[in-house]
């Protein structure tokens, strides 16, 4: 292909036609792997998000022009030809994470420098749809593990919930099931600087782009030519200077894989499938057939206090975590993810079987910077007036709108004709304390260890009409 592509300077598309090829998706994948995994990546995506064969992809070894890379690098990522094809893609982003083989490791995409720059083009898109695809976890292995992870339901997935209730999420769980742990703990631990490159002119370029700096001005501060420092650079071997701006990279690196394992991950359904596994065959841990609760804790905690509190750069967050069983700690991870920075949050929390005490703790943890909150808490029947009055008082003081879904809630007729306006909902509220009686109640019961449990619960209780 490079040789049939050097005459006219051009790409493999570009010598089989003159016509635009305009692509739907934009495809990630490592280079050294085989075209015929490339193509069961595809057919996998395909089929997963049930669409034509003829979808058009663009790869970056088919579409960009291998003897021209000044389009690649750039200062500016927009003015890349990486992030052009993703903007014509409408930053529809597929990573295809590649087989263990003789030569290679599982998923060396993960630690291959061009996949992760190529990715950096839609971190500062917060509207990326991005989707990480496995076909197998060993190349010689009969057994496929086909399996796509995606942040939300796919087009599909949503139309069968909007018929029947659960049927898209268990839709979605399927699919994942039989994704990979040891990927994800390998996606969330990603790292430009440690990442491998073939030609290191090529990862100066790409590192000193994400440190904002330019070769010139490296060439100018050691006193000698650009060539010098670029053969300094490949003689030595050496790896490039640390800056703290790979630091900023390989976090929002892992936040945007964090969002896309986010349901995954939490999902107690999906977290008992991964006992049945085969053994990977990655070299780093081997994930055996009985996949221990610590494995799973471990991961969850680098997704959501490694990666999504440090490397989420987005002032907007969406989660889902409907129909999940939720417990305590679960709410606590979900407390710990969200950025210090984050002005708007939207929750769906819906048929999750919380109570009153655990939206309020849930509000008092909330970022003190949120402004925007949309909060679906429809089909949790322990939540009533009590549980959100308490609630609404612990959300942070910047709060200046909010929209809550209370259906199927024991919450009353005056507070469910105002659940979509924040400033209604807290005139309401502030009026009917006002007219109130607060009562404290105490009580005192024996427990099975001889000692007093002690409990003080206070409450409004509802204005003395004339009839009591």
């Amino acid at each position: 292909m490079s040789p049939a592509c050097a005459e006219k300077d051009c790409s493999l598309v570009e010598l089989l036609t003159n016509q635009e090829q305009p692509p739907a998706f934009y495809l990630v994948h490592y280079w050294g792997d085989l075209v015929l995994n490339a193509l069961e990546a595809i057919k996998v995506h395909t089929q997963s998000r049930n669409m034509d064969q003829n979808t058009p992809y663009w790869l970056a070894c088919c579409a960009n022009r291998p003897h021209s890379l000044q389009d690649a690098f750039c200062p500016d990522l927009k003015a890349t030809c990486f992030y052009k094809a993703m903007s014509a893609a409408k930053f529809q982003v597929v990573l295809m994470v590649d087989p263990k083989t003789d030569s290679n490791v599982l998923a060396t995409c993960l630690s291959r420098l061009w996949c992760m720059y190529e990715l950096c083009m839609c971190l500062d898109h917060p509207g990326t749809q991005f989707d990480v695809v496995q076909t197998k976890l060993e190349i010689k292995s009969p057994v496929k593990k086909a399996s796509m992870v995606t942040q939300f339901l796919t087009p599909e997935e949503k139309d069968a919930e909007l018929r029947t209730t659960g049927s898209g999420y268990k839709a979605k769980n399927d699919r994942e099931k039989s994704f990979s742990l040891q990927i994800m703990e390998m996606a969330l631990g990603v790292s430009v600087e440690r990442a491998q490159i073939t030609n290191l002119q090529e990862k100066q370029q790409i590192l000193n782009i994400f440190a904002h700096r330019d070769l010139n001005e490296q060439a100018a501060e050691k006193q000698g030519s650009l060539d010098e420092v670029l053969h300094q650079i490949c003689a030595r071997g050496r790896a490039v200077p640390r800056h703290e701006a790979y630091d900023h990279v390989s976090k929002q690196l892992r936040a945007l894989f964090a969002l896309a394992f986010w349901r995954s991950l939490l999902s107690s359904s999906v977290a008992g499938c991964w006992a049945e596994m085969e053994p990977a065959f990655g070299t780093g841990r081997v994930m055996g057939g009985n996949v221990s609760d610590s494995d799973v804790h471990r991961v969850q905690g680098k997704l959501a206090v490694k990666a999504l509190h440090s490397g989420l750069r987005h002032k907007s967050l969406e989660l889902d975590m409907a129909f999940m069983q939720v417990c305590s700690e679960k709410l606590k991870m979900l407390r710990a993810c969200l950025p210090s920075g984050l002005q708007e949050l939207k929750l769906d929390l819906r048929e999750t079987e919380l109570n009153n005490q655990d939206i309020i703790t849930f509000a008092a943890g909330l970022p003190r910077e949120l402004e925007d909150l949309s909060l679906n808490l429809a089909g949790n029947e322990d939540i009533n007036d009590d549980g959100i009055e308490v609630f609404m008082s612990k959300l942070p003081s910047k709060m200046r709108s909010m929209a809550l879904d209370l259906k199927k809630t024991h919450v009353g007729k005056e507070l469910m004709q105002r659940q979509g306006n924040y400033e209604s909902m807290r005139k309401h509220l502030a009026e009917q304390a006002a007219k109130a009686i607060r009562c404290t109640f105490v009580n005192l019961c024996p427990s099975a260890t001889r000692h007093m449990v002690y409990t003080v619960t206070k409450k409004n209780l509802p204005p003395m009409t004339s009839d009591s």
